[in-house]
Formats: C-alpha cells, sequence, structure tokens
C-alpha cells in the first residue's frame, strides 16, 4: 500500500506583501501531523525561498492544525448532520455550522494582523526588508540589523540616544524619519526595557498619518543627505593628506 507523506508549510500568519509566517510539519496525506519548526518567509520564488529561522510558533501550530482538520471536521459533521436530521436529531444540525464558522475564523480573521500593526510591519519592511517586528526575530539577527541602522545613523551624523531623540520633535517630512522608528524598534528589542519603546510610539504618532509615497520620499531624502555628507568628509579627509 502506497503512502503519501513528506513536510510541507501550514499555519500562515503575520503576512505583509508576499511575507509570512509559517511553520513545517510533518504530514501524510497532506494532513498537517508533527510540526518541527518555525520560520519567516522573505521571499519565495517556486519550490525555493529565502528565510528566517524563527522559535516555534504556537499560534501558527495551532492554525496548521485547525485549517485542515476543521475544514475535514466540518464535511464529516456535514453528512452526519444529513444522517441526523433523517433520523430526527435536527440539533445536530448546528454542529457542522459551528466547524464552519470556527474553520473560516481560522481561515479568514485569526492570524492576521490589525490595521496598525500591518501598516508598522510595512514600514520596517520598507527600511529593512522584513516586515516583521523585531521581538519576533532571533535575538544575533536583531543585533546586526541594528548595528548597519546605527552605521547609516552615524554616517548621517545623527547621535543614537534615546534621551536626546525623545526631546526632538518628529516632522512630517523629516527626512529618514521611517529610518529612525525602525531603529528605535530593533533598539527597543535589544533593550526592553530602555526608553526606545517610547521613542518609537512618539515617532509613529507621526509616521501612521503619513502615505507610502512620503515614507518613500522622506528615505530617499535622507540617503541622498548621507552619501553627500560622506563623500564631503572624504573630500575633507583627501585634501588634509595632499596638504600635509
Amino acid at each position: 500500500m502506497f503512502v503519501f507523506y513528506g513536510s510541507r508549510h501550514y499555519g500562515s500568519l503575520w503576512k505583509v506583501g508576499d511575507q509570512r509566517l509559517v511553520t513545517k510539519f510533518f504530514h501524510v496525506y497532506w494532513l498537517p501531523l508533527i510540526p518541527t519548526g518555525s520560520e519567516f518567509i522573505l521571499e519565495q520564488g517556486g519550490d525555493s525561498y529565502r528565510r528566517i529561522p524563527v522559535s516555534l510558533s504556537g499560534r501558527s501550530i495551532l492554525l496548521g492544525y485547525m485549517r485542515v482538520h476543521g475544514f475535514v471536521a466540518t464535511v464529516i459533521t456535514f453528512f452526519m448532520a444529513l444522517a441526523a436530521w433523517d433520523a430526527g436529531n435536527y440539533w445536530f444540525a448546528g454542529v457542522p455550522v459551528l466547524a464552519a464558522v470556527l474553520w473560516g475564523l481560522t481561515m479568514f480573521k485569526w492570524g492576521n494582523l490589525s490595521v496598525g500593526e500591518q501598516a508598522q510591519c510595512s514600514l520596517l519592511q520598507l527600511v529593512t526588508g522584513i516586515g516583521l517586528f523585531p521581538k519576533r526575530m532571533p535575538n544575533d539577527m536583531v543585533q546586526e540589523i541594528w548595528q548597519s541602522m546605527a552605521e547609516d545613523l552615524v554616517k548621517h551624523g545623527i547621535e543614537v540616544d534615546p534621551t536626546a531623540w525623545m526631546r526632538r520633535t518628529p516632522k512630517r517630512d523629516e527626512p529618514g524619519l521611517p529610518l529612525l522608528y525602525a531603529f528605535a524598534m530593533y533598539a527597543d528589542a535589544l533593550e526592553p526595557d530602555g526608553q526606545w519603546h517610547d521613542v518609537a510610539e512618539k515617532f509613529w504618532s507621526v509616521l501612521e498619518n503619513m502615505t507610502i509615497e512620503e515614507l518613500g520620499v522622506s528615505m530617499e531624502t535622507f540617503r541622498d543627505a548621507a552619501d553627500e555628507l560622506q563623500e564631503q568628509v572624504l573630500a575633507e579627509s583627501t585634501a588634509g593628506g595632499v596638504e600635509g
């Protein structure tokens, strides 16, 4: 007897564009049985994809089971309800309805980001390429991305100090505001007891009212200014060397 089994992804949630968190299950006839690991899919093309390994997600596991086994349960209880109806047990008709409602919630409601979370993750994706909250990412990756953003800020002459950032008033047309917010979010993941959470909330109060076009212009203006500053520093350094 031939038995079809293998591994595949189930329990998709927190989708931002094409990016999403999933859990890989060992399955038999496409029925998920044993979760083997969760990961955040960055990009997928055919059978190949780029991913970030994350800690095993209980929510993704639950959705993986409920979306598949819940559908099977809905179909089975539907036919059981038909038989029960013929036998005069009308109360059983509510069982497949309840099963269908729960299955629908797992497919179209549970596992989705709220409107605010979707906007925040989209902004993080714009800046870092990863539409996932830093606190849900591996610590070493958060540290690496944080360091890269810190270097960008230093190149632009911006001091990395949460106290100084709390004193400033973020403006809608401020160059690099999305980067400042993303940096604060990553810093908060590394130092959860610090001031960076308040900084991120302060910046988000401005960013949440901006359009995608405005966010893109803010980042482009920041990059251009940073490049000009770096070229100026390099030119001054070179000139100083010649005079010496």
